[in-house]
């Protein structure tokens, strides 16, 4: 079809001439000028690379975001290869996918990687299509690009977290699976399948290849607490073995799962893991024998220490009768004297024709009286040794009383005074029978063993005041006992002015065998009793220190408590 341009022209004479002009090449230029203005608009607008080249790879067109993209003026890369700031492995693919271009497939889309201007290393998208002539012939190219830079980035990391999440999972033996619950489809990683020994599998049938490798006195145990998760949608976390068929060892296996419930409350998909335990499982075992054997092994020492402490007991009793008998030898040389002296002057008043009745009843009087004496002495050394099988509450003061009047003579011969106080109630006693009960001062324990505490400290005051006297015989002893209620306890002091301890061992003293008497002279072990039936078996505490006149050893122990406001123990008389 063909375009005319028609025109009439009227002369003078009355005469009408026609012009008849083809103008439809002129249209058709018109034409495409019209549509090459429309698509170059488009092209401008567009936020995608684009470009076209030549066969040889020279530019001949690049829109505006081509331009702004590599930093440049449209003229400024115009014939100019878009190929060189391309890497050599990604120029070899991109020349072998062009290369595919033909009319059957006139595009092809590739992602590879650029290097910028600020030699940073980029990836792209590209779609090149191919524009022929009539022949068939490759004119042109034009091509569509976009940066993918991010998106690479993303992916990369992204496959490095699961490459890191892969490792980790056969690091800590962990599979990780879901269960749709209504389309009954199910999903396991690789791991769950190396973890069963079995091969992996693309049916949906995971949980019954599960089931089959379950130790089979377990299986209905699993069923019924994945069944109960479903039901209750309670979170689930169990522990079972299995057998693995692909070598038959026995693993132990923890699964965990969260159930996920739509808005009814109904259960539609649980999702889990299941976790390889067995070194833990084997681990925990160990664990169980050694704390077995570690069981038995303190058993076995706790045996051997009570022999020890049995047998220590033993010796510090021993040590303590031989005190006790010295005391009590002490005790009697006076009534004995005085029983001589009585027996003699029966002899005298008989010789002497003197010996009647009313003589003889009076000194018979006598000799009973230093009789009873004796034999309450015996009573208060058995009294001393009989066994607490039961703790009992107690007054301190009474209970160091009935101490100071068995060693008093032997005090006394060694020209040793002695004092008690109470604080409290600023009382003192220098005689052991004017002692009197207080409420302030009942504790609970063991009398007896409190008792052999107190004797071991005196004894040991005793020792070091006649040290002392070894080199001053003109040196008195003195032994004063404060004992005082503070809050919740009772502080007991004994100081003497002996020689004191040795600074360079008064951190060992409490220490078993340790002594500082010559040899023969001391066990070593009084002191170590005292601070064990003080400590472990009455609850307080025992010290020692150098006061620069002497030593002194304190004690503290717990009141005992009360009913209805008053001691538990028996009161006799308060001060």
């Amino acid at each position: 079809m063909r375009k005319n341009n028609l025109d009439v022209v009227l002369a003078q004479n009355g005469e009408c001439k026609i012009t008849l002009t083809d103008i439809t090449e002129l249209k058709d230029a018109e034409m495409r000028r019209l549509n090459e203005a429309r698509y170059l608009s488009i092209i401008e607008d567009q936020t995608e690379l684009i470009c076209r080249y030549a066969p040889d790879g020279k530019l001949t067109f690049v829109n505006s975001a081509y331009a702004r993209y590599y930093g440049k003026k449209p003229e400024e890369l115009i014939n100019m290869n878009f190929l060189p700031h391309i890497p050599e492995p990604d120029m070899t693919m991109i020349i072998s996918k062009l290369a595919e271009i033909s009319p059957e497939k006139p595009a092809v889309a590739l992602e590879h990687r650029i290097i910028t201007t600020d030699d940073e290393l980029r990836w792209q998208h590209w779609t090149h299509r191919g524009i022929y002539d009539s022949f068939g012939n490759i004119v042109e190219h034009q091509a569509v690009g976009r940066d993918i830079t991010s998106q690479k980035r993303s992916e990369e990391e992204l496959k490095k977290s699961q490459s890191r999440l892969k490792r980790a999972h056969q690091s800590a033996h962990l599979g990780n699976w879901e269960w749709d619950i209504i389309t009954n489809e199910r999903y396991w990683s690789e791991e769950n399948y190396r973890i069963l020994g079995i091969p992996p599998r693309q049916d949906k049938h995971s949980f019954e290849a599960l089931l089959q490798v379950i130790d089979p006195v377990e299986r209905e145990f699993v069923e019924k607490a994945v069944s109960d998760a479903v039901t209750s949608g309670k979170s689930l976390n169990i522990d079972f073995s299995i057998i693995k068929p692909d070598n038959g060892e026995k693993r132990f296996i923890n699964s965990k799962a969260d159930v996920i419930m739509d808005s009814s409350g109904k259960a539609v998909k649980m999702i889990g893991t299941i976790q390889d335990i067995t070194e833990r499982k084997k681990a925990e075992t160990n664990l169980c024998e050694l704390n077995l054997k570690l069981e038995q092994r303190v058993d076995q020492e706790m045996a051997k220490r009570l022999d020890k402490e049995h047998m220590l007991i033993q010796q510090s009793k021993m040590a303590a009768m031989g005190e006790m008998i010295g005391a009590i030898a002490h005790q009697w040389r006076q009534p004995l004297n005085a029983l001589g002296l009585i027996i003699q002057g029966i002899q005298h008043t008989y010789e002497y024709g003197e010996l009647n009745k009313e003589h003889l009843e009076k000194v018979v009087g006598k000799g009973m009286k230093q009789i009873q004496f004796m034999s309450k002495t015996i009573d208060d050394f058995r009294n001393f040794f009989k066994s607490d099988k039961n703790a009992i509450d107690f007054d301190v003061k009474t209970a160091m009383g009935e101490v100071l009047s068995l060693v008093s003579g032997q005090l006394k011969s060694n020209n040793i005074s002695y004092s008690l106080t109470c604080k409290n109630h600023k009382k003192t006693f220098d005689k052991a029978v004017n002692i009197t009960t207080c409420c302030e001062m009942t504790i609970h324990g063991f009398k007896n063993e409190f008792e052999q505490v107190f004797l071991n400290i005196i004894g040991n005051a005793k020792d070091s005041i006649t040290e002392c006297q070894h080199k001053n015989k003109n040196h008195e002893g003195v032994i004063s006992i404060e004992v005082e209620r503070v809050g919740e306890n009772v502080i007991i002091s004994v100081n003497d002015n002996g020689c004191g301890i040795p600074q360079n061992v008064i951190d060992r003293i409490f220490e078993p065998y340790f002594t500082t008497k010559d040899q023969g002279k001391g066990t070593g072990i009084g002191l170590y009793m005292a601070k064990m039936i003080i400590e472990e078996h009455m609850g307080g505490s025992i010290s020692a220190r150098n006061t620069g006149n002497g030593a002194e050893f304190r004690i503290e122990l717990v009141i005992a408590k009360k009913k209805h406001g008053r001691s538990q123990s028996t009161i006799n008389k308060e001060d």
